[in-house]
């Protein structure tokens, strides 16, 4: 039984970070917005959204990969897509923090394996 909560699944598709710009750019077409707009909404800078949006730039902050999924669901998306932002961010979603979404053994792995990763990245920077 899961109470409406959507399956874990989904969101351990970008769990690697490598996806965001492909997520991100999805979300904001779905909302039919521009990164002048969604920049504007979410109080990010514009360039530094170009920059993520494009792929340029990777691994943004946990605070800025919320508000920009605040902003879009200003622009209508479901809640649930600040997750997936922040799935494909390499950030752990706000459901499985607060519990709501039980992780299996298999997950909790793959979470260990993207925090390291993105640790060894930060290093190289």
């Amino acid at each position: 039984m899961n109470f409406g909560i959507p399956e874990t699944t989904w969101l351990f598709e970008h769990v690697d970070g490598e996806n965001f710009s492909r997520v991100l750019d999805r979300a904001l077409t779905d909302a039919g917005a521009s990164t002048y707009l969604a920049a504007e909404l979410s109080g990010v800078d514009r360039p530094y959204l170009h920059r993520l949006r494009s792929g340029v730039k990777e691994h943004p902050s946990r605070n800025t990969v919320v508000r920009i999924g605040a902003a879009l669901v200003r622009l209508g998306l479901d809640l649930l897509i600040i997750d997936e932002l922040l799935a494909a961010s390499g950030h752990l979603p706000i459901f499985v923090l607060n519990g709501l979404l039980p992780l299996t053994s298999e997950e909790r792995q793959q979470i260990a394996k993207s925090k390291t990763k993105r640790r060894q990245n930060a290093k190289r920077r």
